[in-house]
């Protein structure tokens, strides 16, 4: 009797598993995006509202290609926003606007260029962002960005890299980097 309720339990756990063709990747998406911060070179948030040296809504302009309108589009950052941070969770393949939230797990303010939520099998090759500063310089940008479904992971396999002016940029294990900039 104790081996056959232990084939049963044995039957019962194999046939409760899914096969990993029938993982249900949809249920999770990765987000593709370029998330960055300013500071000066002391390390001042040059984002925060509270930093009297920081920019001012309006003082940095984003040129991007907007993939809802085919068109490259020119905009500036606005000034920080509470209800940004809950609008981003609602918006699924879209393009978002340049804004500007307070990521809490850093304490710290960051720009948010992107924040697609793209199909399963996605390359992103050489897109250009341009960052236009108060003085009249400018900063390039060119995120690369590939992800595949790996079925035996069970996981996303990504590549996501950015390159600011030329130089690859390390990204902290949240996906962002910072920008120095002098006031």
């Amino acid at each position: 009797m104790k081996k056959l309720i232990f084939a049963l339990a044995t039957l019962c756990l194999f046939t409760a598993c899914k096969d990993e063709d029938e993982f249900d990747y949809e249920g999770y998406q990765p987000r593709c995006g370029v998330h960055f911060y300013i500071s000066d070179p002391d390390g001042n948030d040059l984002l925060d509202p509270d930093n009297p040296a920081a920019f001012k809504e309006g003082e940095i302009a984003i040129t991007y290609n907007n993939w809802a309108t085919g068109q490259r589009e020119t905009t500036h950052i606005g000034a920080y926003s509470e209800a940004a941070t809950k609008d981003i969770i609602a918006r699924k393949y879209t393009f978002n606007p340049p804004y500007v939230v307070h990521y809490s797990a850093t304490d710290r303010h960051l720009v948010c260029i992107g924040e697609y939520m793209l199909p399963a099998q996605t390359t992103i090759e050489d897109e250009e962002i341009t960052i236009g500063w108060p003085d009249g310089s400018q900063d390039i940008l060119h995120l690369y960005y590939h992800q595949s479904l790996n079925k035996k992971k069970r996981d996303w396999d990504i590549d996501y890299r950015i390159i600011h002016n030329n130089q690859q940029m390390e990204l902290d294990k949240y996906g962002c980097f910072t920008i120095v900039k002098k006031r």
